[in-house]
């Protein structure tokens, strides 16, 4: 970590952005990692790129740039430098600062590609710097998080899509990261090899081919116009079945657009240069580029950056969008209307000052005065996830309200029924996806990537959906909001009441929620206080992204195969189980961590012999008052599962936390239910009992 604590990295790539140590300055190949640019922002709000500069101040956040692009500035030592020309380097902290510039480096050889990326169109450096704001990251003084490993610089031992990264160091692991990628001498190496003689093309014979295969009698000029829209791996397949197609990989042509901006070889651009001057046999150049492990160590640095140029591109919005609130459309009526939000880490309310900046986010907020549609979806990707950037929300006369961008890929949902609400899936960096709720508790499908990820359903409403409220960071969509009519009746308004400040309806849940037939035992689970209500009566849950993992150890329906549950909630928080009718089956939480509860020790249960866990026992450190639930106040201490033949199952055993009064609180199941999972904050000193009616149970 002390290696990682006094680098900045590159934007684009990765790798850290530094000041060459004096046995460096021998090194001509690592002098391109000592120039860069700085996309910032000045004292006016005003995007800008810096000039080229070389050099870096070791003693902080101060970096030094000259201001205006066309300029280059070489400083040297640390004393005497320009202050007016310093800019803060992914210094959260100052960006309420009015007279400092902030911003984000990057190299200027990685600059260059991903400008050959957007070209013809420029780089929207405004678009870029809200982006990089948004990527707060694992280390955001250090690296941004784009939700990858940066082809493999970004060491990430330490937590997972769900909580968050940790990242334990930046390493050259392939050893070919610190290779200049526009270096041109491997490039015009193996140009030169690839300038022989192309081989001549071969048409097959129409005569001979017609009988057996009708596509051969497509003209020539189609059937390549078809190749062009293929990946080559599946024009190979298409050959091998049809052969009218086999002369296209005899041509020329076809294989020179595989270089061409957006073919498979883009990232070689200087290709088509070349091919003006001389002879380039592109087929033979192709083969050659394939072999990533033979290819020279700065091209396979370049195919690297280029890629991850392409992955910025295509997650930066291409125009900005801007706070809309419409209160001409909200009508007297509306101004009771009861919301509910649904809210990723990226706008966390409950962080100090200190941790990230006060920045004004783009919130948009409309009615909705018909019955919906059709709900359509923007995406942008992230890493492995997809995030909602936009919605639209098609209502019934042709109506429509957008909220959000519209970049992005594009997915629709058509709806049954106007939905009384939808289950949201989150993860920290923002929302992936979106499930419409119908009245009679009905579900669509989802709209996303709708697997394994945490999950909730705060924006049920119950009811008809009266308004939509996004807030959006430079990319994507980090909070949601809808709202609903006030209840009519003092009975509807307590049930809202006890909905809303309920774990059941308004816990985030990985990696499933539990079902409408599960008993969460809330008055007897040791959660942090968030999920509770607050004096005033109100949930704070709905102001945190605070995932809480379900595990489910059986459930009723196989709870008579349960032969062995592994785990302990000291380390791994993992149960699993065995059956003696499948395979065993793997831990549910936590996924990313590395921990495998098989290396826990394990529980035996005869579940075919009708065994059942039916009591739990917690012991709690802490005083707790009269008339206060001990599951608020309490520090847990240990925690038992007991069987109906008196058995224990030890779950944790934290042992003395603190000099306090420890008592113990003993969970009694209600008639005929049987414990079936548990739940709780990972890594957290939480624990929640889920039971179940147990009517498998042998008599």
């Amino acid at each position: 970590m002390a290696r990682l604590a006094q680098t900045k990295c590159c934007i684009i790539c990765g790798h850290e952005v530094f000041r060459p140590r004096p046995r460096d300055e021998a090194i001509p190949a690592l002098a391109w990692r000592q120039r860069y640019r700085i996309v910032y922002q000045d004292i006016h709000h005003v995007t800008r790129l810096s000039g080229l500069a070389s050099h870096r101040d070791s003693r902080g956040h101060s970096w030094y740039a000259p201001w205006d692009h066309d300029d280059t500035r070489e400083y040297s030592g640390i004393a005497n430098l320009p202050e007016r020309e310093s800019i803060r380097v992914m210094d959260y902290r100052s960006s309420s600062e009015n007279h400092l510039r902030y911003g984000f480096p990057a190299h200027e050889n990685c600059w260059i590609l991903l400008q050959k990326v957007y070209s013809p169109t420029p780089v929207p450096y405004d678009m870029l710097f809200n982006v990089c704001k948004s990527l707060e990251g694992p280390e955001p003084d250090r690296i941004l998080d784009w939700g990858h490993d940066y082809g493999g610089a970004l060491l990430v031992t330490h937590g997972d899509r769900v909580e968050g990264r940790n990242v334990d160091d930046i390493r050259d692991t392939a050893g070919f990261f610190h290779r200049d990628p526009c270096s041109s001498d491997e490039i015009e190496g193996l140009l030169r090899q690839s300038s022989e003689t192309p081989p001549s093309g071969a048409e097959v014979s129409l005569e001979t081919s017609l009988l057996k295969d009708p596509l051969a009698s497509l003209p020539s000029d189609v059937r390549f116009l078809v190749a062009n829209l293929l990946p080559t791996a599946d024009l190979n397949a298409l050959r091998l079945a049809s052969r009218a197609f086999y002369f296209i990989f005899h041509e020329q042509s076809y294989w020179a657009l595989r270089f061409a901006p957006g073919g498979e070889r883009d990232w070689l651009f200087e290709a088509t240069g070349i091919a003006k001057s001389q002879k380039v046999d592109w087929r033979s150049l192709y083969k050659t580029t394939s072999q990533f492990e033979r290819l020279p160590p700065r091209l396979r640095n370049r195919s690297r950056i280029w890629n991850l140029a392409k992955l910025i591109k295509d997650a930066t919005p291409s125009s900005p969008i801007a706070s809309v609130t419409r209160p001409s459309i909200f009508g007297p009526d509306c101004e009771f209307d009861v919301w509910a939000e649904v809210t990723s880490s990226q706008l966390d309310t409950t962080r100090s000052s200190e941790d990230r900046p006060k920045v004004e986010l783009p919130r948009q907020k409309f009615q909705l005065p018909g019955p919906l549609e059709e709900i359509k979806a923007y995406f942008i990707r992230l890493g492995p996830s997809e995030f909602i950037s936009g919605i639209t929300f098609l209502m019934t006369s042709n109506r429509s309200r957008h909220i959000g961008y519209k970049s992005g890929s594009v997915r629709k949902l058509k709806l049954r029924e106007d939905p009384i609400g939808f289950n949201i899936q989150l993860e920290y960096l923002g929302i992936l996806s979106i499930q419409a709720v119908y009245s009679n508790g009905d579900i669509s499908e989802w709209l996303g990537d709708g697997f394994c990820m945490p999950t909730t359903r705060r924006l049920v409403l119950h009811d008809r959906i009266t308004a939509v409220e996004g807030v959006f960071d430079g990319c994507k969509l980090i909070k949601l909001s809808f709202s609903r009519h006030p209840p009519k009746t003092m009975e509807e308004e307590e049930t809202m009441s006890k909905r809303k400040s309920s774990v059941f309806h308004s816990g985030i849940w990985y990696p499933e929620m539990p079902g409408i037939t599960a008993n969460l035992n809330e008055k007897h689970a040791m959660l942090p206080y968030d999920f509770y209500p607050t004096l005033k009566g109100e949930a704070v849950s709905g102001s945190r992204y605070l995932p809480l993992c379900f595990t489910r150890f059986g459930g009723r329906q196989i709870l008579g195969s349960l032969s062995t549950i592994r785990g302990n909630l000291n380390t791994a928080f993992a149960l699993t189980y065995e059956s003696d009718d499948s395979s065993p089956l793997e831990e549910s939480w936590p996924r990313g961590y590395g921990y495998r509860a098989t290396e826990h020790p394990c529980f035996q249960i005869d579940g075919k012999g009708g065994e059942r866990f039916v009591r739990a026992i917690f012991t709690i450190e802490g005083d707790l008052k009269p008339n206060e639930e001990p599951f608020i106040h309490g520090v847990l201490s240990s925690a038992i599962l007991i069987t109906d033949r008196g058995r224990e199952c030890e779950l944790c055993d934290y042992g003395q936390q603190y000099d306090g009064v420890f008592n113990t609180i003993e969970l009694k199941l209600q008639p005929l239910e049987t414990i079936t999972g548990i739940y709780g904050v990972p890594g957290g000193m939480s624990l929640g009992i889920v039971s179940e009616k147990a009517n498998d149970t042998p008599p």
